[in-house]
């Protein structure tokens, strides 16, 4: 079975959506972040 079957959206995440949370995590609005794991995940 494919990987991306597997997902309740039926795709895996494409680069430039990962690359958003990435630069999050790196900006100052994410100063206040501490402490966690942010997913990133299908919202499913």
């Amino acid at each position: 079975m494919r990987v991306a079957a597997k997902h309740p959206l039926g795709r895996i995440a494409r680069p430039e959506e990962v690359a958003s949370v990435i630069a999050f995590a790196l900006s100052p609005e994410a100063s206040y972040v501490a402490g966690t794991t942010i997913r990133v995940t299908d919202a499913a």
